[in-house]
């Protein structure tokens, strides 16, 4: 996002090796105006040919920069973005979800925050960015993407799913967090975490 808030862009990547499919959006909104694409392809069981449609992402620093790609294409949008991470990126803890007696979810996500500089074109106006701030996240591992399970549970259990994820950058600091909550509103997955990015202090854990 630009430091006055004026524009904001998100970028997302999915590869499901099972499926053997790749998919990919990226989006732009100047709060009045929204612009998105999408584009999806058979992966060939290559997860490392990161390129689906127009868009594209090459690791130039594993875990400190990461270049993204949007080429020219119909729908108005494109870019050359570089994130670079103001911090390392922290390990928030294991996502594990049972529903009923199935698991809904098993995954591992890592997030960092950092700076974006680069370009980036909407309706034909370009955009230098300077240092725009904003986060990355990569996650891995059992969630429920694809045709669900046609055999029904006993009892059935109704899908429910509460998260508020809150990756913030500050001058000095770094803080995360998020909460899953259940239908009662008792959390099941929650942390904080305040990094500071003096490239001294450790990560602070913090607890309610």
């Amino acid at each position: 996002y630009s430091p006055d808030g004026s524009l904001f862009f998100a970028a997302a990547m999915g590869v499901y090796p099972h499926l053997n499919i790749i998919d990919a959006a990226f989006s732009v909104t100047d709060g009045v105006t929204q612009r998105s694409i999408f584009a999806s392809r058979v992966l060939n069981h290559e997860r490392m040919d990161t390129r689906v449609g127009p868009i594209s992402i090459k690791i130039e620093h594993p875990l400190h920069r990461v270049r993204l790609t949007v080429a020219d294409n119909a729908s108005g949008i494109s870019g050359d973005l570089v994130f670079t991470g103001r911090a390392a990126p922290i390990e928030e803890p294991r996502f594990t979800r049972m529903n009923g007696a199935r698991t809904l979810m098993d995954i591992t996500r890592m997030t960092q925050n950092g700076n974006y500089s680069g370009t980036l074109s909407m309706d034909g106006t370009k955009h230098d960015l300077g240092h725009w701030r904003g986060t990355r996240d990569r996650s891995w591992g059992v969630r429920p993407i694809g045709s669900p399970d046609a055999q029904p549970q006993l009892p059935p259990v109704p899908f429910q799913f509460y998260w508020i994820w809150a990756p913030l950058n500050f001058d000095g600091y770094a803080l995360f967090f998020h909460t899953n909550d259940d239908a009662m509103g008792v959390p099941w997955n929650r942390a904080a975490v305040l990094v500071p990015l003096d490239g001294k202090s450790a990560p602070i854990h913090l607890s309610a």
